[in-house]
């Protein structure tokens, strides 16, 4: 049993050093195949954990700086420590919905290109929304919205992995889908604790991120299999984005 909740600490790690950029993998513990997919059920947990740190900042630095001011140092030192990872991968998808053609594909085969154009402004306007919707709550309000709103943006990642094939893929690869047997229910469990904070706020609140970022999430996906036939790298991100403002919004809404 000790080996066993060993194992899942160091693959909460795996799944936190993925969700962030440049955060090292802890030593002896290899990011095969195998360990990045039985990883990823704490998806959920690590994207509620970022959230939990710029919450932190948030409260801490509501204390001394109006509210709009800590809002946006706590969604800056998130950007931080993830190097805006999944906005950036937002962003590009958003390029490649615009482009259309040969373009599109171009885009999806440069890893290393920023967002341009139409990706830099949706962006912009993803994280100005957040700022709107964040202020506009109570900091303990809008710190247990953050935890949500994380939770489920981990969650709707390893809902595209679990139910949809990559676009990418050939023979018999294109039929694996990339979860572990227990992943779903693993990370369905993180996200229902993730919560927990927010049911503190009421049930309506639950109710409206659960719906938003369901609703949210399940179009953004359609989306991206219509274009593309299944998932790729930047639609995981968009996905993954797009679920999170639902799961805002979804709350100012019953607020």
């Amino acid at each position: 049993m000790t080996d066993g909740l060993r194992l899942q600490v160091e693959l909460f790690g795996l799944a936190l050093a993925r969700a962030r950029r440049g955060t090292p993998v802890r030593a002896g513990l290899g990011a095969s195949d195998d360990l990045v997919v039985r990883a990823l059920r704490h998806a959920p947990l690590a994207g509620a954990t970022l959230a939990a740190v710029t919450g932190a900042v948030i409260w801490g630095t509501a204390l001394m700086l109006p509210q709009a001011a800590a809002v946006v140092l706590g969604l800056a030192i998130a950007l931080a420590l993830t190097e805006g990872r999944a906005l950036l991968g937002f962003g590009r998808m958003v390029d490649t919905l615009v482009a259309g053609g040969s373009a599109r594909l171009d885009q999806r085969r440069t890893p290393g290109r920023g967002p341009e154009g139409a990706g830099m402004l949706a962006v912009g306007l993803a994280l100005a929304l957040q700022v709107a919707l964040l202020v506009a709550l109570a900091p303990a309000q809008a710190i247990a919205a953050l935890l949500a709103a994380g939770a489920f943006g981990g969650m709707a990642r390893v809902h595209v992995l679990a139910t949809t094939l990559g676009a990418r893929r050939q023979g018999m690869r294109a039929r694996v889908f990339d979860v572990a047997s227990d992943c779903y229910r693993v990370g369905l469990v993180e996200t229902l604790t993730a919560l927990l904070p927010l049911a503190l706020v009421g049930a309506a609140a639950v109710v409206g991120a659960a719906t938003g970022a369901v609703v949210a999430g399940q179009l953004a996906r359609s989306t991206m299999v219509r274009r593309y036939g299944g998932y790729t790298r930047e639609g995981l991100a968009w996905v993954q984005i797009t679920a999170e403002l639902g799961a805002l919004v979804g709350i100012m809404a019953v607020l």
